[in-house]
């Protein structure tokens, strides 16, 4: 009995590693932070830092945000494949930080879309991010391999979360949308209620669909007209067969572009797609057709991304997602806010795209709106079903899913112009920190909170005044030999907040900085800036060198002077401190560098040569 016994603990401890191994890796997560968060991104590690000001924009709006790294997802969470550990992480979270909104940030190269298979005989399938939005239903459940079958896989297609995607690699273009998406959400003109409508034909068949017979007209009269907007119209004129109704411009690609880049609030079109374009179909013959793009990616930087607009393109593949240049993505970086666009394509759109546009006009976000319009298409649209869900799979938000036409209220304008200066030095205590006054551009008043440290990652452990009524504050008993970080945030009646950008300031420093010139060294020989050797005595230029030095302070170094006999040849306020001497000399002469600190403390380094350059 004791052997049986004793075996069986044995056992129990054996399994006992493996049983808390396979918990940890999925619970780690959950003890690190348990707080809510509406809003949730999902990027790479080399991504997260462009991302810092987008999330402070967001939580100034509002939102609870939070930026989860791949490899954070990688540590703790399991799946076949990454696309699988991603939404193992979103069902896992979803309920808990009662995320509404995810953003997911990078191409399909970090971040993948799933392959799903609207069609049981698997014929084709779409890359989609529907999966990351419906983390309710088992998308595999006959457990065959194919994902998101119509009538083999029970689903219903249910958006727990509203998904969207930034399809950047780049964290210049992050950092480049976010900015447009500040300036859109702050700018409530009347821009934003002007429509472009591009209805092209659209059949290969001499009894033509008319584009702008069955979709533009009914958007324009039905929806956008009786909302209040302004309607631009573009037609087929071109060849034997063109549309009969009446419009605004005929359609080509330089009407196109230039209209466009006069500032619309919603640009759409219903055409055929491809990777970079979408096109006419022109009847200049009745035998074929001629296909002819109206827009194309090369066309986006004609675009006006000062007023970016919200793009629903209505053809396949405008948004193949392995064409890093496709269509939706090139005009996201410049000329629009928002591309929603096919990934592959399939069927007929239309049902889909003016839900869509019904509901933003309503008040919807884009994400609310975009996936609540593709639950309506499923019921709604003429298709077949399975073409219905393949429609569904394939069309994608990109942008910002939490954006909205209009905010109904804005936040303060930026802080700016502070005082001191932004990188000033010699700074004495006490000092009052000043900035200019922060309108709000819906008459709210506007309070302060104000954080001052002495490191860049300024948290609430730095807030030193809140709810200030004037844009000043006297701070005290300042450190010398410092550097000290401050930001301003800026907070309206109703809680919404603008945070200003991080400035920084140099109290007195006490300490000289050093210098040294370490190219070239004392007795060498240089010839066309190539180092020969050491020589007995004195050092030798021939030809053009570059004057390198080496300096260091316990702050920071304000420039570098560079002189030769004297003559000040050159300033450098940031590494590499050097200089290029190729002026034409023979002779002796003295190289000599001058470092300065921001309390305009120096120190100097100089060497003598013969040179003939």
């Amino acid at each position: 009995m004791k052997t049986a016994l004793s075996m069986l603990c044995i056992l129990f401890l054996m399994m006992l590693p493996f049983t808390i191994s396979s918990t940890e890796k999925w619970t780690e997560t959950e003890k690190i932070d348990s707080n809510p968060y509406d809003y949730v991104i999902i990027t790479t590690d080399h991504l997260k830092n462009s991302l810092k000001e987008f999330a402070i924009w967001k939580e100034g709006l509002g939102y609870s945000v939070k930026i989860v790294t791949l490899s954070h997802i990688n540590e703790n969470y399991g799946g076949k494949n990454q696309a699988d550990k991603i939404r193992n992480f979103l069902i896992d979270k979803y309920e808990e930080w009662k995320i509404k909104y995810v953003l997911l940030v990078g191409s399909i190269r970090n971040i993948p879309m799933k392959f799903l298979y609207a069609d049981p005989e698997h014929k084709y399938c779409d890359p989609s991010d529907y999966y990351y939005a419906d983390l309710t239903d088992n998308w595999d459940s006959d457990g065959d391999g194919f994902p998101g079958e119509y009538g083999d896989d029970k689903l219903t297609l249910h958006p727990d979360v509203y998904v969207g995607r930034l399809p950047f690699d780049d964290p210049d273009e992050i950092k480049n949308y976010t900015k447009k998406l500040i300036r859109y959400e702050m700018d409530n003109g009347k821009w934003k209620k002007k429509a472009l409508l591009i209805g092209p034909l659209t059949d290969d068949e001499y009894h033509c669909i008319l584009g702008g017979d069955w979709w533009v007209e009914p958007l324009k009269n039905n929806i956008l007209r009786p909302a209040g907007f302004e309607c631009i119209t573009m037609y087929e004129k071109e060849g034997l067969v063109v549309c009969p109704l009446p419009c605004d411009y005929p359609l080509n690609e330089k009407n196109v572009v230039s209209v466009w880049s006069q500032g619309y609030g919603l640009v759409e079109w219903f055409s055929h797609g491809s990777e970079k374009a979408a096109w006419r179909v022109v009847w200049h013959t009745l035998e074929k057709p001629d296909w002819i793009p109206f827009i194309q990616s090369c066309d986006a930087p004609l675009l006006n991304d000062a007023q970016p607009s919200i793009v629903w393109s209505h053809g396949c593949l405008t948004a193949k997602p392995g064409c890093l240049d496709n269509l939706c993505y090139s005009l996201l970086r410049h000329g629009a806010i928002i591309t929603c666009g096919a990934t592959r394509g399939w069927g007929e759109y239309g049902e889909l795209g003016r839900e869509f546009n019904r509901r933003i006009i309503m008040g919807e976000s884009m994400g609310e709106a975009f996936w609540n319009a593709k639950v309506y298409s499923l019921t709604h649209n003429k298709n077949t079903p399975i073409e219905r869900y393949a429609i569904v799979y394939g069309m994608t938000l990109h942008g910002d899913p939490s954006l909205h036409i209009y905010l109904t209220n804005r936040p303060p304008l930026q802080p700016s112009q502070p005082f001191p200066a932004n990188a000033s030095g010699n700074i004495r205590s006490p000092i009052k920190l000043d900035w200019a006054d922060c309108k709000d551009l819906d008459g709210d008043k506007v309070i302060y909170d104000l954080y001052l440290g002495k490191t860049k990652n300024l948290t609430n452990e730095n807030l030193i005044a809140s709810n200030l009524t004037d844009s000043e504050y006297i701070v005290q008993n300042l450190e010398d030999n410092s550097c000290y970080y401050w930001r301003v945030v800026a907070k309206d009646a109703k809680g919404l907040k603008r945070s200003g950008p991080i400035w920084t300031f140099y109290t007195v420093d006490n300490y000289s900085p050093t210098i040294n010139i370490t190219f070239p060294k004392k007795n060498h020989i240089y010839i066309f800036g190539l180092d020969k050797g050491r020589i007995p005595f004195g050092t030798i230029i021939i030809g053009g060198i570059t004057i390198i030095t080496s300096a260091h302070d316990n702050l920071v170094i304000d420039r570098v002077e560079f002189y030769i006999d004297d003559l000040l040849k050159s300033v450098k306020t940031e590494e590499p401190y050097c200089y290029r001497w190729d002026e034409k000399v023979i002779g002796i002469h003295t190289i000599k560098v001058v470092a300065y600190d921001k309390s305009n403390n120096f120190s100097k380094d100089a060497i003598t040569v013969f040179a003939i350059i």
